[in-house]
């Protein structure tokens, strides 16, 4: 059973638009890494949030999911407007062990060229993780030099967090984490 609950598609709607006539001079972000988990419906709603936004700067994050996004959920995001935030986290395979994530490096590479060559004008940013267990300064490398060569228009690095819930927060000792009393 899917752990996802969605909203209606409507309710979405309404809910950015409001979000954009409430803020009007606000950058929205949309902090859904499985907005394009069903990629028709992010199609949908991308369209619709482009409408709304007239303009206005709206950023969506996918996660690792940037593979999932095929061409006409692509060319949904062409909007000036529109900055897609892509969750790499790492190419490194022991980190990603590690954590328990998996990561397609040639899936990503053709849907990051696709990205380009069918969302010309929306913005495409890689995020990485450092500090993660298993990982060391030069698989970091490794994951930056294979962001960089997905020619992003930016990269933005961010610590290891063990957050409440997460598999990292649940056990932080056990991958070899000290935490910090107090959040960031």
């Amino acid at each position: 059973k899917s752990k996802v609950r969605r909203y209606s598609e409507a309710r979405a709607t309404a809910d950015m638009e409001r979000l954009l006539t409430a803020l009007p001079a606000a950058r929205v972000f949309v902090c859904d890494s499985d907005l394009f988990l069903d990629a028709r419906r992010g199609e949908r709603l991308a369209r619709a949030w482009a409408a709304a936004a007239a303009g206005r700067p709206c950023t969506f994050e996918v996660h690792a999911y940037l593979p999932r996004l095929d061409d006409a959920a692509l060319r949904a995001l062409d909007a000036p407007q529109f900055t897609v935030c892509v969750g790499v986290q790492t190419a490194n395979p022991r980190a990603l062990d590690r954590v328990s994530r998996f990561f397609d490096a040639e899936r990503t590479r053709e849907r990051a060229a696709a990205f380009r060559r069918l969302a010309p004008r929306a913005r495409l940013n890689l995020q990485l993780i450092y500090g993660l267990p298993g990982d060391d300064p030069a698989g970091f490398r490794a994951s930056l030099d294979y962001a960089l060569s997905l020619e992003p228009d930016a990269v933005m690095t961010f610590p290891a967090l063990a957050l409440p819930g997460s598999e990292l927060g649940r056990e932080p000792a056990a991958f070899g984490l000290r935490c910090q009393d107090e959040p960031p």
